[in-house]
């Protein structure tokens, strides 16, 4: 008789062997409702959350920060600063991440490619006044415009004028076509209307002067250009 042989076989289970090089933690972008953790590769990681003061713990293990710790403030949003810094569990490299809140929000951590994405709940918080700079100096207030002097008042018309009237036309056709011929040598001429026994005449006239020799001077540069005239007061 064979003798049965009983077999045993014990299962073992190898734990993946550890990466040669950590991951690296490239960035940190902080956005309106969450955090964007870029590392070169994803990494295995762990969170803790606190309410008071309000705030988001990560830790990456076998993750190293490529370069400079960082550290982010932001005015507004839902994260108000983010800092990472390195650590160590058991020998292995690991990057601790902390995100301070602007108050006490559930979240929820997603990968997307190498990113590891922390999406924040709730509603935005309420915007927020730019606090005043104590070391401003307040702006100089502007000097009062200076009033507007009133406009002198306007010469009175020049009383009791002479004239040097050219020609008196019962047609104002008429008067325009002297007018017309000597306006280019003679200055001022106008055309002046007066009523004359109930009618009306047109009058090409020189003037106003203000006195009787500056009307004689335009009589005689009439003269000069074959009119005749003669001088008028009103």
């Amino acid at each position: 008789m064979t003798p049965l042989l009983l077999a045993v076989c014990v299962l073992s289970v190898t734990a993946p062997a550890r990466a040669a090089e950590p991951a690296l933690l490239k960035d940190i972008r902080v956005e309106a409702r969450r955090v964007v953790l870029k590392l070169s590769r994803p990494a295995a990681f762990r969170s803790k959350a606190e309410a008071a003061p309000p705030k988001l713990m990560i830790t990456l293990s076998d993750t190293d920060i490529d370069g400079d710790e960082k550290d982010i403030s932001m005015s507004k949003g839902m994260a108000r600063w983010v800092s990472s810094a390195r650590s160590e569990e058991n020998g292995v490299p690991a990057t601790r991440v902390t995100v301070h809140l602007d108050s006490a929000r559930d979240y929820s951590p997603v990968w997307s490619g190498n990113d590891l994405v922390l999406e924040f709940k709730g509603a935005p918080p309420a915007a927020e006044e730019p606090a005043p700079d104590p070391e401003a100096a307040p702006a100089p207030k502007a000097a009062p415009a200076a009033p507007t002097p009133p406009a002198p008042p306007k010469a009175a018309a020049a009383k009791r004028a002479f004239w040097v009237q050219l020609g008196s036309f019962p047609e104002e056709a008429a008067a325009k076509r002297l007018k017309l011929e000597f306006e280019h040598l003679l200055d001022p001429l106008e055309v002046r209307k007066a009523a004359v026994g109930g009618k009306t005449v047109h009058r090409v006239a020189m003037g106003p002067f203000p006195d009787r020799p500056s009307a004689s001077a335009a009589l005689d540069k009439a003269a000069k250009q074959g009119q005749k005239g003669i001088i008028t007061r009103d």
